[in-house]
């Protein structure tokens, strides 16, 4: 009778010791675990065709006559000026068009001694752009427990085959501390707690 209160207040102590291990780091906190992963994509980028609307009777910036034309064409005999004014009043229409490896722009102009109208249109041709970047994730650590079965033999008396069996249940707290407990087929109780080196 003494022996069976002996080993109940050892249960009793042991569990309390347990149950107070277990609570303080079933509830202190833990640092996230922080993932990092490397990820490179091409990224495609769709192309556009768009015009700007038309450019009309824009008025100058600056308008500075010149005056060695202004001259020339004083000087100048009528046959001369009738060249020069069919030249100054002449409507000229200039299609000019840029291209690169990334877009092509397309400059319409009509002139007549002045802008008349100006139209550009431009195609910018479908790309990728590549990401190569690491991606930091923070995730939240949880408890996991693991329920373990073991078998063993008593090695200081070989000749005596007597297996033992041993079940249990082991807890990863947050902090990757580990904490089991566990009772073998010869009713002997164990507990432990292990710590992340």
């Amino acid at each position: 009778m003494l022996v069976t209160n002996k080993i109940k207040n050892i249960i009793l102590i042991l569990s309390l010791v347990l149950n107070l291990v277990l609570g303080y780091l079933a509830f202190h906190k833990a640092e996230p675990e922080v993932i990092k992963t490397r990820i490179r994509m091409d990224i495609p980028v769709p192309g556009k065709i768009n015009s700007f609307p038309p450019v009309e009777l824009p008025i100058p910036k600056t308008v500075k006559p010149r005056p060695n034309l202004i001259k020339e064409y004083i000087a100048s005999t009528d046959k001369k000026k009738d060249s020069l004014y069919a030249d100054a009043v002449t409507e000229r229409f200039y299609d000019i068009n840029y291209k690169d490896s990334i877009q092509e722009v397309n400059v319409k102009t009509n002139v007549q001694g002045k802008l008349l109208n100006q139209v550009v249109d431009y195609k910018i041709y479908p790309s990728s752009i590549t990401l190569d970047t690491v991606i930091t994730i923070s995730t939240p650590k949880v408890n996991k427990a693991f329920l373990m079965m073991e078998i063993g033999q008593d090695i200081t008396n070989i000749n005596n085959i007597s297996p033992v069996g041993k079940a249990g249940i082991i807890i990863k707290n947050k902090k990757d501390n580990l904490l089991s407990a566990s009772i073998d087929t010869k009713t002997n109780l164990f507990i432990g707690i292990g710590f992340k080196l």
